[in-house]
């Protein structure tokens, strides 16, 4: 059965086309949310559900409306696993217990209203004449930062990376890794920053990512 919702999946698989890390797997990412948007055990047991949640029929049946970059979520697994079902559970069981929670609205504090203002308190402690500075030219650090965090830096870092990154949130079992990165990536790239004069030379500075190594980056903050 065809739903409307997949027209969304196919245009946001679609988006890989132009990632030459994720392009080759395109026909099998959009085969992954498919199944991912059928999956009434989504709705069921992600971190974020509620009882309402478990009680009433969701539409998609994953309870998870596509949007714009989920596939960002999927796309690492295709070099973890090849069978298409040991990538779904794989995928399925991180989604349901960390990642549902970057797009999920509330005060608790695993979620991500609190994940973002984690990031601009510790930017303040850290560097307050960096955050400062980005104000100054009418850069929000938060803004440069929002969709890092957003897609747990998929997207952003080179996939060895995100997985890196993905590794720690599961063994220390918490998201706050994320906003923590994210300053330690603004740290590192500070002595540039505080030189930029202009919102596109800030993005300048930060748009290659290829050389970060995210396991020096957060050594490196937390042992400041």
């Amino acid at each position: 059965m065809d739903y409307v919702t997949d027209d969304l999946v196919h245009l946001d698989v679609q988006s890989t086309a132009l990632d030459a890390t994720f392009f080759p797997f395109e026909e099998v990412l959009d085969q992954l949310l498919l199944l991912f948007s059928r999956d009434k055990w989504v709705a069921q047991h992600a971190a974020t559900a509620t009882a309402t949640d478990t009680a009433i029929a969701q539409f998609p049946p994953s309870g998870v409306a596509p949007f714009r970059g989920l596939v960002f979520y999927a796309a690492p697994f295709s070099y973890l696993y090849e069978p298409i079902d040991e990538m779904y559970f794989g995928f399925r069981a991180l989604y349901c217990r960390y990642l549902c929670r970057l797009q999920h609205i509330s005060s608790d504090p695993r979620d991500i209203l609190t994940l973002t203002k984690q990031f601009e308190d510790l930017l303040i402690e850290v560097d307050p004449n960096l955050f400062w500075h980005l104000n100054s030219i009418r850069v929000q650090p938060l803004t440069i930062c929002f969709s890092w965090i957003f897609y747990g830096f998929c997207g952003y870092l080179e996939n060895d990376q995100v997985l890196n990154v993905w590794d720690r949130i599961i063994g220390f079992d918490t998201l706050e890794i994320l906003p923590v990165l994210a300053v330690a990536i603004l740290e590192f790239r500070s002595a540039a920053l505080m030189e930029a004069e202009t919102p596109a030379a800030v993005d300048e500075i930060l748009e290659d990512a290829s050389r970060l190594n995210v396991v020096a980056l957060l050594q490196h903050l937390l042992f400041l």
